[in-house]
């Protein structure tokens, strides 16, 4: 299987079983962390682009579609799966099965008392708190048209919205569309043992030079957050936000290989979807991974924290977005 990014970011790792001579994709492994296996898949197989392609036409037209305001988001997230976002919280997540089939499953507080939930031509099953609904392709406008959508959008709010996740959203839809910094995902984890269960906040690709760009690691912090609080954190036996933003940075880079493979195959892929246009090509990526510590608003009580953590963290970048108004020379200025 050929290698889809560029020769100064080879992977020892082989893409393809030697025994039975598939694919990855074909054998539909997706985040296990073995010899020979990437332990990040954020890209779908193939055949799933394509039947996304026709099937889901419906769903990616949405998101720029001015009654969802650049609100929504789409992201690969293995060979059959796919998550919709909305400001930055997660919707729903999509499951291409066999036979033309998909697998929603969503909050079942999302759907309560929505019209989805009324309406007897979609019945669900109940896992956990999530409801999950078995849908044939040709079903899946229906099921998930825009009046459902919104209506699940409106519960959000009630059940587990996080106002770290809206801004980080924000972030990532003002820089989808450049060319120098462009996220290309979110939620990121993958399934290599050291970092278990955790979630850096935003991947970004930042240019360099030419057509080679980074991977720059994003963290969002409200400046209230007490994980920039970084001696009550050690006092307790807990790490800092900065320590954890560290530990990706330094995880990425021991895992440079998986990643560029991985998100060389995700930008392709979006470009076909049309969930990128900031490239003609997946541009190559290089190992000199950084990470961003973007700190918003409540500065009365961050900006002691962020001095020190600017001491003590040197090889991170901090950016604080500071919701004060000024004066000067008789103009109000602030909010930057």
């Amino acid at each position: 299987m050929r290698t889809l990014y560029p020769v100064d970011c080879v992977s020892t790792r082989p893409s393809y079983c030697p025994v039975h001579a598939l694919s990855l994709e074909q054998l539909n492994i997706s985040h296990h962390w073995g010899a020979g296996v990437l332990v990040i898949n954020r890209y779908l197989a193939e055949e799933n682009v394509t039947r996304a392609k026709k099937e889901l036409e419906f769903l990616l037209e949405y998101l720029n579609h001015q009654d969802f305001r650049r609100e929504l988001a789409v992201e690969l997230r293995g060979p059959n799966k796919l998550s919709i976002y909305d400001r930055g919280n997660r919707l729903a997540e999509l499951t291409f099965l066999s036979g033309n089939k998909y697998r929603v499953r969503t909050n079942i507080k999302f759907i309560e008392g929505t019209a989805l939930n009324r309406d007897g031509k979609f019945s669900y099953v109940t896992k956990g708190s999530d409801a999950v609904f078995a849908v044939p392709a040709r079903g899946m406008h229906s099921l998930l048209q825009k009046k459902h959508l919104q209506q699940m959008r409106a519960r959000i709010r009630d059940v587990n919205y996080k106002e770290e996740l809206r801004v980080a959203h924000m972030i990532a839809a003002d820089t989808s569309m450049g060319e120098d910094v462009v996220v290309i995902d979110r939620e990121v984890g993958d399934s290599a043992p050291e970092l278990p269960r955790q979630r850096l906040d935003l991947l970004a690709l930042q240019q360099v030079e030419g057509d080679r760009y980074r991977f720059l690691a994003v963290e969002v912090k409200l400046g209230n957050n007490p994980e920039l609080n970084e001696e009550a954190r050690h006092r307790i036996g807990a790490r800092a936000g900065a320590e954890q933003l560290e530990e990706y940075v330094a995880h990425i880079d021991q895992y440079f290989d998986d990643y560029a493979d991985c998100y060389q195959r995700n930008v392709e892929q979006k470009f076909k979807l049309g969930l990128l246009s900031s490239w003609t090509a997946p541009p190559r990526i290089i190992n000199d991974t950084k990470g961003l510590l973007a700190v918003v608003g409540y500065m009365g009580m961050a900006e002691d924290h962020l001095q020190k953590i600017k001491e003590e963290h040197p090889n991170l970048w901090v950016k604080t977005f500071d919701y004060r108004l000024e004066s000067g020379d008789g103009e109000i200025k602030g909010l930057l």
